[in-house]
């Protein structure tokens, strides 16, 4: 089974390409919430202030008069997206649940790269992944966090880890960091 999950990053006006709902199920809600009662042990979700966090902390990177300062810029977008990881709350690594795809540029300019997860435990589980835009030299120009809604067990889903800007010739796309909840 494939689904598509969506991307916290400046300029988005916040998350996007959530799935549609199945026949005769509720739909998606508009961002994760914490359950009333805990169903589950694994019940956790990325606080929505921490993705406004990622955004307006990107967005800050890019204000002003002057030309943004790329460093400046790639240091905040890594440090937010550290952020809206470590605001999951009882996740487990999954880094190895989560291949990153051949990077390439979209036509807006902005680097884009398909991150494809594998759920291989045997229940759903959400996903949280962070993606580095580096180059040759692993200096990282920029970083985004791609949220994948629940993924069934044994199943597989995509979703596009993009640029917040323009970027260098050359940038790849490499996994930081993934957890899943």
């Amino acid at each position: 089974m494939t689904g598509q999950g969506h991307e916290a990053h400046a300029g988005s006006g916040g998350p996007h390409g959530r799935p549609a709902a199945a026949p005769g199920s509720p739909a998606a809600p508009a961002a994760p919430a914490i359950p009333a009662a805990p169903a589950a042990p694994r019940a956790a979700t990325v606080p929505a202030a921490a993705l406004l966090l990622v955004l307006l902390a990107l967005s800050a990177a890019g204000c002003g008069s002057e030309a943004p300062d790329p460093g400046e810029a790639a240091r905040s977008a890594t440090a937010a997206a550290r952020s809206v990881l470590d605001k999951v709350r009882e996740g487990t690594d999954a880094g190895g649940d989560v291949r990153v795809g051949r990077t390439e540029t979209d036509e807006s300019g902005r680097s884009t790269a398909t991150v494809t997860v594998t759920n291989r435990a045997d229940k759903p589980y959400r996903y949280s992944v962070a993606v580095d835009f580096k180059d040759a030299d692993g200096t990282v120009h920029d970083a985004v966090v791609v949220a994948l809604p629940e993924v069934p067990a044994g199943g597989t889903a995509k979703a596009v880890a993009r640029s917040n800007r323009d970027l260098p010739e050359g940038v790849t796309a490499r996994l930081s960091r993934a957890v899943r909840y």
